[in-house]
């Protein structure tokens, strides 16, 4: 296949393969086992991108343009939030989760949470909650973009998220807290979240 081509465009035409291919009377049936390694050897990650949204919580950041780049900034000595929505499209999960930021501090640790909850049809809105363990991490320069994963971090369980929840996600930087150490604002540009 051609390298220049987009995610959309590979995808489409490996449909389209595959679609051909699924037409062709085979000479000897599939069981369910191959029919099964075939689908998945056919499946690609997605990744969708999570912006923050605004809400009235007191300990909420600020939203600042900052190169071009909207962000939502976390001040330093506080705890302050910002707070991602997001509908987990049918059929699919949550692979991977990160938190994409930055700060103008050259070195130094950020003490953060994430909260997690999230219902689904004729279920209660927070039916699964998960996360809610402070952790840190260190950024890898100034102004330099940070990907940090939350799969793993503060208690966070992706693989309780299902096809269709309505997912709540809070962010907090407790920068009150004398473990953090980056002595700066930290911009929040959002979140990258690979689906499979």
């Amino acid at each position: 296949m051609d390298e220049e081509l987009t995610t959309e465009e590979r995808l489409l035409q490996l449909e389209e393969r595959f679609t051909r291919l699924s037409l062709q009377q085979l000479q000897y049936p599939l069981d369910k086992n191959t029919q099964e390694i075939i689908r998945n050897s056919i499946k690609t990650e997605l990744v969708d991108r999570l912006f923050p949204v605004q809400t009235d919580d007191a300990n909420e950041g600020v939203e600042e343009l900052v190169d071009f780049n909207p962000t939502w900034q976390l001040a330093d000595a506080a705890t302050k939030t910002c707070t991602f929505f997001y509908i987990i499209p049918r059929n699919t999960g949550i692979k991977d989760m990160e938190l994409i930021w930055a700060t103008p501090a050259a070195s130094g640790n950020m003490k953060c949470q994430v909260d997690i909850s999230a219902g689904n049809v004729g279920e209660e809105v927070a039916t699964r909650t998960t996360g809610g363990t402070a952790f840190i991490v260190a950024t890898v320069g100034a102004d330099t973009f940070n990907y940090t994963s939350l799969a793993d971090k503060g208690g966070t369980q992706l693989w309780t998220l299902k096809s269709d929840d309505i997912v709540g996600i809070k962010f907090s930087r407790i920068a009150g807290d004398g473990a953090d150490t980056l002595d700066d604002q930290v911009n929040i540009y959002g979140m990258k979240l690979t689906l499979i």
